[in-house]
């Protein structure tokens, strides 16, 4: 009898390769398969699986109770999916989720982020990217009402994103930057006689003003962006979303909002917005934006 008991192991181990073999006939005939990757929630409640630099919509195929259960944004899944579809993001129908370690929106590619943000899929508020999505009150803005002229050329010419736009652009917005008062004070002289005649608006401090205010201290410490924003008849006026800046890249995103004290516009307007951000952290940029609607 003793001499028969290895047959138990074997048995076991003939069993197990049995399933094994088994199982992989079935998502091989299904086309299914298990992959390793990130999770997210979307705006909208939808889970999406990152992997590598690729986010994939998961559906629950079987309208399986309590799939998604105890899953949070960064946390290391894996999943057992079918087909993935060719588009960005990807779709797929997830079977099982297995969490299989905590995490945190940080551990998630930072471009699949930035691209997820601006496409609406995750709200800035929520995903906010240590020091490259600035969101609230990470950095500091004012705005100005300025005069509106028909033609903009000259301005779109000296801004830093003009290679990024031409002057009938309506979604990348004009740019500049002032590391110094001196900066500052060389862009009022240039544009003082077409652009800044209108003086304060409501709640909204004359430019000029505002920028006398802030003193040769303010730019020690910080870099003060600014742009020129067009607000149409009619329209609301505009506030700045977010600011995104992975140290080499800034790009700060504007969306149409009511100014606190101002409310809306009925004529067309210009407004000069400053977004000042701290020095250290956009040291190394070499590539500025501003755009609308963009996030």
């Amino acid at each position: 009898m003793k001499k028969k008991m290895w047959l138990i192991p074997v048995g076991i181990v003939a069993v197990v390769i049995l399933v094994v073999v088994g199982a992989m006939g079935y998502m091989r005939a299904n086309s299914l398969s298990f992959s390793v990757g990130q999770s997210l929630v979307a705006n909208n409640g939808e889970y999406i699986m990152v992997l590598d630099d690729s986010p994939v919509c998961m559906s629950n195929v079987n309208d399986k109770e309590g799939l998604f259960d105890n899953i949070g944004n960064g946390d290391k899944i894996l999943v057992l999916h079918d087909g993935i579809n060719d588009t960005y993001p990807g779709k797929t129908g997830a079977y099982a989720v297995f969490k299989l370690d905590d995490g945190a929106v940080s551990d998630i590619s930072k471009s699949v982020l930035s691209q997820l943000t601006e496409m609406g899929w995750l709200s800035a508020e929520v995903y906010k990217l240590d020091n490259n999505l600035y969101a609230g009150g990470a950095f500091e803005v004012t705005g100005s009402k300025v005069t509106f002229i028909n033609d903009q050329t000259a301005l779109y010419e000296k801004s830093l994103n003009f290679d990024k736009m031409d002057t009938d652009s309506i979604f990348n917005i004009p740019v500049f930057k002032f590391e110094t008062m001196q900066d500052a004070e060389d862009f009022i002289a240039f544009f003082e006689d077409e652009y800044l005649s209108d003086g304060a608006h409501g709640d909204i401090d004359d430019f000029k003003d505002k920028i006398k205010a802030m003193g040769d201290e303010y730019f020690d410490e910080y870099t003060v962006f600014v742009m020129y924003v067009i607000t149409g008849s009619g329209a609301t006026d505009v506030d700045v979303h977010s600011v995104y800046n992975d140290g080499e890249n800034l790009c700060i995103h504007v969306a149409k909002t009511t100014l606190e004290g101002v409310g809306g516009v009925t004529v067309m307007s210009g407004f000069l917005y400053t977004v000042a951000i701290e020095k250290e952290s956009v040291k190394n940029c070499t590539s500025f934006d501003a755009d609308e609607n963009n996030f």
